[in-house]
């Protein structure tokens, strides 16, 4: 070796990298033979340097390099072939290994509640043409009276029209959600005509009803905000509540002094903790006609509550959507409220207007926002164009016919609710005269199962024979609602009755939400009809003749 790499021993090495990183060609084979030759002595020298510089960075290294040669050369893996082989089960073992399992069901067993649930509903298996029902195990035709096509607009022949002619038209699917290859013009027009006709600057159309609510909420409402929710809403609200992930404060239905103790609670909480109300986003969620107990809510209170305490207000207005209002806009035409100063406004397709889906309506703000945050616009497929046609049409029905449709609604809502103030045992629970009719058993009568009464549509509950009376006694709440001490025993009778009623041929329901929700618990089991403008003077007879004598089998 010469002087200089004497003096500097890396220095061939690295004039031979820069030789060869800078491309160039004077390299001779002497030249790489002396560097392969050395190379050991290299590193060594290069080894020892790093050690007197950075100790740490060569043991680390070293620790790597001998666990990757411990891997590739020291450890051994177990060989399936030379595993010790489990011994052979007998015959014996074998055959009691089998007579003894016992495979895990595949839906875990219900309980009593449940079963009773499950039992009180009846098969349909088709609509006849005149709206009634031919229920499996009952001959003759059955009065549906619990249908939520308030005006019976489904009947008019030229929604069944525009239906034909958009399937012919786009057939049957959207092919997607509405923001990938699902929009089609039959929703631009729906959403175009709903908007106008409530008076706001747009609306957004969803596929199905329930989803409408449930989407719309947690759209607005993430975590850490608040909702106040009057604890009669139905269990779409519910379950937009529930999805939101918000604080949610229930109020007693219909109590608007309980709302303003809440309110001014949670305002009085906020100057104790210094908190900036403006932080934290904050609705009171109602309904229009509450479908649980079938009263109205009292919108112009609530605004007056909202505007002083600076809340928002979510609106569902799937019952009173072409039942309130000169024109059939709702709630807030019935309070002479404009659309506009309700924040959010919903309500279903599935009722006055002869389809399925939701519609939302309000602002620019409040519609484009749904439109990246509404999870039932987002991730469902839109609706069929043929529903949207169905929507269509059945709003220019009621547009153009609305008077005579509410009035002829409003008589039959009057004469029925007469007649069915006088079934014996029961009572109305609401006062207002909604086209959604509740009936409970009356706090001062004795409740009794007959051993003549029995029903051919629904099978008897493990407990209906051996329930004897029951004496209601519990007080009204702070609206005038019954409440009861045996909500249970209750709904189980009501399910007898109903059972007993669709066997005679009127169909009625039973409202399940007040047993299976912990926060209405104090508001009575029901049975619950509907009226619409379809029914006759006979039809109504037949519903309080077949209600009564039900009645009369059950309640002394």
């Amino acid at each position: 070796m010469s002087t200089d790499t004497a003096a500097h021993p890396l220095l061939p090495l690295l004039e031979f990298i820069l030789q060869v990183v800078h491309g160039a060609r004077n390299i001779t084979w002497d030249q790489v033979v002396d560097v392969a030759t050395h190379a050991p002595q290299y590193y060594s020298i290069w080894w020892n340097n790093l050690f007197k510089e950075s100790p740490q960075h060569v043991l680390i290294e070293t620790s790597l390099i001998i666990f990757i040669v411990w891997l590739l050369f020291v450890r051994k893996t177990v060989d399936p072939k030379k595993s010790t082989a489990p011994e052979k089960l007998s015959n014996k073992e074998i055959d009691w290994l089998i007579d003894t399992w016992a495979p895990e069901p595949l839906v875990p067993p219900i309980s009593e509640k449940e079963a009773a649930v499950a039992d009180s509903m009846i098969i349909i298996d088709r609509v006849k043409p005149d709206g009634t029902l031919a229920v499996k195990g009952v001959k003759e035709s059955v009065i549906n009276a619990a249908s939520f096509d308030f005006l019976s607009i489904s009947r008019d022949p030229t929604i069944q029209d525009a239906v034909t002619g958009a399937l012919d038209h786009y057939g049957v699917g959207s092919c997607g959600p509405r923001g990938f290859y699902g929009t089609i013009d039959q929703h631009l027009i729906l959403e175009h005509d709903v908007a106008e006709f409530m008076g706001t600057q747009e609306s957004i159309c969803y596929s199905d009803g329930a989803s409408t609510i449930a989407s719309a909420i947690p759209a607005f409402a993430k975590k850490g905000d608040l909702l106040l929710v009057d604890e009669a809403c139905a269990e779409p609200i519910m379950t937009g509540a529930n999805l939101s992930r918000s604080t949610v404060r229930y109020f007693r239905h219909n109590d608007m002094a309980d709302l303003r103790r809440l309110l001014q609670a949670i305002a009085d909480e906020d100057v104790k903790l210094k908190r900036d109300s403006l932080q934290q986003r904050r609705f009171i969620i109602v309904e229009g006609i509450y479908r649980n107990v079938g009263d109205i809510c009292p919108l112009d209170k609530v605004m007056e509550l909202r505007k002083e305490f600076c809340y928002r207000v979510i609106l569902d207005e799937s019952l009173s959507f072409g039942v309130l209002g000169a024109t059939g806009r709702g709630l807030t035409e019935h309070f002479n409220i404009p659309p506009m100063e309700v924040d959010v406004v919903t309500f279903t397709l599935d009722t006055v207007l002869s389809s399925v889906g939701g519609i939302c309506v309000g602002t620019h703000e409040i519609v484009d926002h749904q439109r990246l945050s509404g999870a039932g616009y987002c991730f469902s497929a839109s609706s069929a164009p043929y529903l949207c046609a169905a929507a269509i049409q059945a709003l220019k029905v009621m547009r153009s016919n609305y008077s005579l449709l509410q009035q002829r609604l409003q008589e039959n809502v009057h004469h029925l609710r007469s007649e069915l103030a006088t079934v014996p045992g029961m009572m109305l629970v609401s006062a207002d005269a909604t086209p959604v009719i509740h009936l409970a058993i009356r706090r001062d009568a004795t409740t009794t199962t007959s051993s003549t009464a029995t029903s051919p549509v629904t099978p008897v509950t493990p407990s209906r024979t051996t329930r004897r009376t029951s004496r209601l006694s519990a007080p009204a709440n702070a609206n005038g609602v019954m409440v009861t001490t045996a909500p249970e025993e209750d709904w189980r009778l009501l399910v007898d009755i109903a059972s007993e009623c669709v066997a005679r041929g009127v169909a009625v329901v039973t409202n399940k939400f007040t047993l299976l929700n912990k926060s209405v618990a104090d508001l009575p089991p029901t049975i619950m009809l509907t009226v619409t403008t379809s029914y006759t003077e006979q039809d109504m007879a037949k519903i309080v003749k077949v209600l009564t004598q039900a009645a009369k089998l059950y309640i002394r």
